[in-house]
């Protein structure tokens, strides 16, 4: 698969890390409720509480980073099985393919712009989530939130769903 991206890479790790911070700040606690000297680590914990459950709320893909990747695979077998993006402008440019090829991908995109490009002779399913953004598909164009759609490239593909 041949991709040109500058993209940073975040993972489930980055998220335990604030769980850790908030455990550490916890015991803190405890023990400053030990010596009456806790009155900082109230405030630190109750940010540190409203951003974990902030993030339990909000619906966002994980994984992918940030950034602009590209993705252009050149043949079926370069396509993977889904593409993920954080926060940032994606583009799949499924243009390389031969005529009359079968793909099915995902696509996750926390926030930013989607592009999608396709051959009129390429029959494509490809699963689209976007959380906040922009995207462009041979279906349309969508702005908003929540984005969650199924692009078909050509005719034949719709009627298989429909």
């Amino acid at each position: 698969m041949a991709a040109t991206a500058d993209v940073i890479e975040f993972t489930l790790g980055d998220y335990f890390a604030v769980v850790l911070v908030l455990v550490v700040v916890g015991v803190g606690l405890a023990v400053g409720a030990m010596f009456g000297r806790a009155y900082t680590l109230i405030l630190l914990g109750l940010i540190l509480v409203f951003l974990v459950q902030v993030t339990s709320w909000v619906n966002i893909p994980l994984g992918g980073g940030f950034g602009d990747p590209r993705y252009t695979p050149a043949s079926v077998v370069d396509v993977s099985s889904e593409y993920r993006l954080l926060a940032g402008q994606m583009t799949l440019d499924l243009g390389d393919l031969r005529p009359l090829t079968d793909v099915r991908t995902e696509v996750s995109l926390g926030a930013g712009e989607l592009t999608i490009d396709v051959p009129d002779d390429v029959n494509v399913v490809i699963v689209i989530r976007v959380v906040a953004g922009e995207v462009n598909t041979p279906d349309g164009q969508y702005t908003g939130t929540d984005l969650d759609r199924v692009s078909n490239g050509i005719r034949k593909a719709r009627q298989a769903l429909s």
